[in-house]
């Protein structure tokens, strides 16, 4: 058996249904008028408490040790993590325990699909915690038309197509300069006499470490923007200036895709490292 393969096939046909399940539960609640904070718990009980009960791997105590064993794959393996510890370590393991220690008609390829739809449930559960502000735009709408749940690898669920389309229409008044947001060069902002310009300033907080505090790491990038926006006296409501200003954090981090010739906080390393030079040696 190629594990690896069958694992993938049972992991994106059960996520497939587990999302067509949740838009259809979601449905059903709005047409009931359900308070949405009261499906969302409805919804996470069910995931974390009901719906594991029915797979057999997290009730037996042997293949509960199977499973404890597949979730230290990247400990024991550094590539085809999944097919390595089923052929070495699972396998052997599942073939030494008794038939009467089984439940009926149990297989290993059972065991893979159950680890599956357990791994289906994390990460469901993970997304709708993650992503509940675009859920919720979902809900109070109406309009499941578009609904999935994905992981946005990295880029902020605010900042996704989705998630601006569902908002200008639950918002449509903070959309009124919409056609221009795309065209945001960025203007020669003047945060004091010198004419620091946006992208200095974040790159400064950069270089002192502003974005690392634990305070500032828990806040969602349209709640930090807010929060630049006021410390530049600017309205912390302005989507361009939000926007802007995201782009500019977004950038410094090399890995991520935002447009570099756009947003430039990048680029101005060593310039803010010559300003807190002069700010130490009181020149500023």
């Amino acid at each position: 058996m190629n594990y690896e393969k069958e694992y993938q096939y049972f992991y994106n046909r059960y996520y497939s249904k587990s999302e067509k399940l949740i838009k259809q539960l979601l449905i059903t609640e709005k047409i009931k008028g359900r308070n949405v904070d009261i499906v969302y718990n409805k919804l996470g009980h069910y995931l974390t408490t009901e719906f594991p009960t029915k797979i057999l791997a997290t009730t037996n105590p042997k293949l509960k040790d199977l499973l404890q064993l597949f979730e230290k794959r990247f400990k024991y393996y550094e590539v085809n993590e999944i097919s390595s510890i089923f052929t070495y370590e699972i396998k052997t393991s599942f073939n030494k325990i008794e038939v009467s220690e089984l439940p009926v008609g149990y297989t290993i390829r059972k065991l893979l699909i159950e680890i599956a739809i357990l791994n289906i449930l994390d990460e469901i559960s993970r997304l709708l915690l993650v992503n509940r502000s675009l859920f919720n735009r979902f809900y109070q709408l109406d309009d499941f038309t578009d609904f999935e749940i994905k992981d946005y690898k990295g880029l902020s669920v605010e900042d996704t197509s989705i998630y601006r389309v569902l908002n200008e229409k639950l918002y449509p008044d903070s959309y009124t300069n919409t056609d221009y947001e795309d065209f945001d060069f960025e203007e020669p902002e003047k945060a004091n006499e010198k004419g620091y310009s946006l992208p200095v300033v974040i790159a400064l907080l950069n270089e002192i470490g502003f974005f690392e505090l634990e305070k500032i790491k828990n806040l969602s990038p349209t709640s930090l923007a807010k929060i630049i926006a006021i410390i530049q006296l600017k309205d912390p409501n302005n989507k361009t200036t939000n926007r802007a200003i995201s782009g500019n954090i977004r950038v410094l981090n090399p890995d991520n895709k935002e447009d570099g010739f756009k947003y430039t906080s990048h680029k101005h390393a060593e310039k803010v490292k010559a300003v807190l030079n002069e700010i130490k040696q009181g020149n500023q």
